[in-house]
């Protein structure tokens, strides 16, 4: 073979290797303008089944290590995170991305599939029971503008810088040790695009239907910083992409909008793919959408913020999406995130709160209670005195309104008083409740609760549990309760 048949022969295999590292959402619009849209039911089945059947490949082979639930990351050269929420739809996180893409690039979910069959709407308003899947084909990658160009994201143009090869991921050990929370929050390497330190964190909860990037902005330069942040996506619906409705009721997106729901339209009597509810912002927030391109028919759409930064400063851009079986569950959920209430803000901590800039950073209270036996390591005797302290503690980021603790004493205890400043305490059948109109930030006065240990004839094992609460929303549930264990013995005690 002569040197001109080697040269494009290598450049054949090279090609061939480039396309082989590309997402697979890339391959598919490229190979959207070779082939023409199926022309029935059966055909846009089987190519749902073929696109939803590489992906799992994909997937299958990424170095993937299974720790229950959640996956630990490995670096491989395209790698993904599968995280599953409590409805049971699993999220493919990418990680360790080293090749060019815009819609597939670190922090992106790849796709979204359920576990099981759900109960999914048909086009004459009924349900059938499906497994949907090919939720996404790439979405909610991140580009920066320091030109502040609006988008679209797009590799290769100086215009926009693309938050990608970071290195591999890990699991948030920052965040609370409790399971809502313990991997169940991956976190990306800082990329230093111009003037600025942005970094990724995305969360899949447990108990909840929904998963949540949380983009961050640190300002690392002498003087202000303005740029713009683009997300990319590309959706499973591909050209049959429909907006259902957006929070103003309609189904036309602008700006204004806090969130919008879109479906894959129906095939025949059904659709496969998860109703779709993408969360832009909250009502009133400092930074709300600069603009955002999302329409009938345009499988990707984007949306961006326009970001004033001084020097030292951070800001965080977030944003949820949620699969659901039904286009009035997609709306309702993503009208409850907007909200911006308790379980959108859980594992995120007070500073991170305080540092959301696209929906009202106020508004949530970290609530922690630490119940103690004043026993020392001595036992408790039977009917005689024990007291406990309740120290609550609000981490913030804003006070914390109609506070409750109650502890429901153990069975055969008797009540004596609980006090502290500031709390006005009860007893009533058989628990102890004390209120505060309004908590400040950092450790609440102390509530000393006195009651007698139950009447025992052998030594026993005792234990209750106190529990912390406020009308105000809680990011971190799982430090709402203490609970409090001690020994009572038979007898009256020293001096009776």
């Amino acid at each position: 073979m002569n040197k001109r048949y080697w040269l494009i022969f290598a450049f054949l295999l090279s090609a061939h290797a480039a396309l082989a590292d590309i997402a697979l959402t890339d391959k598919l619009s490229m190979l959207r303008q070779l082939k023409p849209h199926p022309a029935d039911q059966a055909a846009t089945a089987a190519a749902n089944a073929a696109k939803h059947a590489a992906k799992l490949a994909r997937h299958a082979h990424s170095g993937l290590t299974p720790v229950g639930e959640s996956f630990h990351p490995r670096a491989t050269a395209s790698g993904s995170i599968a995280l599953i929420d409590a409805g049971g739809l699993k999220y493919f996180i990418d990680t360790n991305i080293t090749f060019s893409t815009s819609s597939s690039a670190s922090g992106a979910a790849s796709e979204a599939s359920y576990t099981h069959a759900i109960a999914a709407s048909t086009v004459a308003g009924g349900t059938t029971t499906s497994t949907l899947n090919d939720m996404f084909d790439g979405y909610n990658a991140l580009c920066v503008s320091l030109t502040n160009s609006t988008g679209p994201c797009s590799t290769g143009n100086s215009n926009f810088v693309m938050y990608n090869n970071n290195g591999p991921a890990a699991f948030d050990a920052t965040v609370p040790a409790v399971p809502e929370c313990v991997n169940r929050q991956v976190v990306f390497s800082p990329q230093t695009i111009g003037g600025l330190s942005v970094q990724r964190k995305v969360y899949v909860p447990t108990n909840d239907r929904f998963i949540r990037w949380m983009n961050f902005f640190t300002n690392t330069s002498a003087a202000p910083i303005t740029f713009t942040m683009i997300t990319s996506n590309n959706l499973g619906s591909d050209s049959n992409t429909i907006v259902v409705t957006t929070s103003s009721g309609d189904a036309i997106v602008t700006p204004g909008d806090l969130w919008a729901t879109s479906f894959q339209n129906f095939s025949g009597s059904a659709s496969s793919d998860p109703r779709i509810g993408h969360v832009f912002q909250g009502s009133g927030a400092p930074t709300p959408v600069s603009n955002i391109n999302f329409v009938n028919g345009d499988d990707r759409p984007f949306w961006s913020y326009s970001i004033t930064l001084n020097p030292g400063q951070t800001r965080i851009i977030v944003n949820y999406a949620t699969g659901q079986g039904t286009k009035a569950e997609a709306a309702a959920q993503a009208a409850n995130l907007a909200a911006f209430g308790a379980n959108a803000q859980q594992c995120m901590s007070a500073t991170e709160l305080s540092e959301v800039t696209n929906f009202q950073p106020t508004g949530s209270a970290d609530l922690t209670i630490s119940k103690t036996a004043n026993l020392g390591d001595q036992p408790a005797f039977a009917r005689g005195p024990v007291n406990y302290t309740l120290a609550v503690t609000n981490n913030g980021p804003t006070a914390a309104s109609s506070v409750s603790v109650t502890d429901p004493l153990p069975a055969g205890s008797g009540f004596v008083s609980a006090t502290g400043a500031g709390w006005s305490c009860g007893f009533s059948a058989g628990t102890v409740t004390c209120t505060a109109s309004t908590l400040a930030l950092g450790p609440a006065p102390p509530i000393t609760l006195v009651i007698t240990a139950p009447p025992v004839t052998k030594s026993s094992t005792i234990s209750n549990t106190a529990t912390v609460s406020s009308a105000t929303p809680d990011p971190v549930p799982g430090n709402n309760s203490s609970t409090v264990a001690i020994h009572v013995v038979p007898g009256h005690g020293p001096g009776h």
